[in-house]
């Protein structure tokens, strides 16, 4: 991205966000190179409609028109499928707490901005087969598949994300992430639970670690937490506590840094050029470069493989619950595992992923390690 872009960019969101006036209109150019940048960081609502208030003539706004009617069609699908499932789980009073764009959307001054791939809601563990039963007969969706910490779900047009854990498969954050009803609240809007708004950032942060060290960290994240920070109560040195028991601190406080620069118009301190880049070289779940290099850090190329091929018992009865006091069975899950690639978008990305791997190179590994390791992960 362009300098001129970049700067175009963060005005309008600035503007969008009540931290700025509205920019010049950028040129013919910036906005062909920002509104393609927008939609890959799933900030084109935002940045269209924006733009349209200061730039109402350009030929590149009618190019994306059509996905900007996309996204918000999108957007009003998923509010009728969650409502639809809030009234399954509500009707068979199982508690529940609305994860990620749907816990925030509410924040931005128009919630239709805060797009999301899908609907994520928390289960309880023991409670997760009951609300399964509940949403497939209540509504249209029906299970797909089980992933370590979520059941999908799926209609026509929504994907919905049943989780019974926060967990991230990372040891520092588990700790915190695998208490997280503790944080959380009975709304009195039937069975909704919501957490504690410091529990709500912590999530928002942890979350975003996350993602950093897989490779995929967009901008879009950092404007959840910056409105989290600025349009809510919290307490900022429980918060601070929190981050500091996961050792995700210094990490949280170069996020807030590197926001607030952003959403004040100052420029970037030297020391996190390399987490804007970063931020901004792919879209909203990263470059692919950068999510290669986070599998490589501790695995060689063909080790990579292997544990893709392989990925051993715990994963596999988290996602096949069958598996579990049965290890004679581990043979006829894993091959049951490899039948997905039959699925033409798996196979796909599978050989993505492959081919992702073998281009690496060893400064791209170098690069993202030492990233990680200025950044405190």
């Amino acid at each position: 991205m362009t300098a001129d872009a970049r700067n175009a960019l963060f005005a309008l969101l600035r503007a969008a966000l009540g931290e700025g006036t509205p920019p010049p209109a950028p040129s013919e150019a910036v906005c062909n190179e920002l509104l393609p940048a927008a939609a890959r960081q799933a900030l084109l609502p935002i940045v269209f409609d924006t733009l349209k208030k200061v730039c109402p003539q350009s030929d590149a706004l009618g190019r994306f028109d059509r996905m900007r009617l996309k996204d918000a069609y999108h957007t009003i699908q998923q509010d009728v499928a969650a409502a639809s499932v809030r009234a399954a789980l509500d009707g068979a009073r199982i508690p529940y707490v609305l994860l990620k764009g749907a816990a925030i959307r509410a924040l931005y001054p128009d919630p239709e901005w805060r797009t999301g791939c899908d609907v994520d809601i928390l289960i309880e563990r023991d409670r997760l087969d009951e609300a399964i039963a509940a949403v497939e007969s209540g509504t249209d969706f029906v299970m797909k598949q089980r992933n370590y910490h979520d059941v999908s779900l799926v209609n026509d047009v929504v994907h919905l994300e049943l989780h019974f854990s926060l967990l991230e498969n990372m040891e520092n954050i588990d700790a915190l992430l695998s208490r997280a009803w503790e944080f959380a609240r009975p709304t009195g809007e039937g069975s909704l639970w919501r957490f504690d708004p410091t529990y709500q950032v912590f999530h928002v942060v942890a979350h975003m670690s996350y993602h950093m060290v897989h490779g995929g960290l967009g901008v879009r994240p950092f404007l959840d937490l910056w409105l989290l920070r600025t349009k809510t109560s919290f307490d900022e040195d429980a918060l601070r506590r929190m981050c500091e028991s996961c050792g995700i601190l210094t990490f949280y406080e170069a996020c807030c840094d590197l926001v607030c620069a952003w959403m004040e118009g100052t420029p970037v301190p030297d020391r996190l050029a390399p987490l804007e880049t970063y931020c901004l070289d792919g879209g909203v779940f990263g470059h692919e470069k950068n999510a290669v290099a986070s599998r490589l850090r501790e695995r060689s190329k063909t080790g990579y493989v292997f544990r893709r091929l392989f990925p051993g018992k715990a994963v596999l009865q988290e996602e096949y619950p069958g598996l579990k006091g049965r290890p004679l069975l581990l043979p006829w899950y894993t091959v049951k595992r490899w039948t997905r690639l039959f699925d033409k978008r798996k196979r796909a990305t599978a050989l993505n992923d492959v081919r992702g791997v073998n281009a690496a190179t060893p400064e791209t590994v170098a690069d993202f390690d030492r990233l990680l390791t200025e950044l405190g992960l």
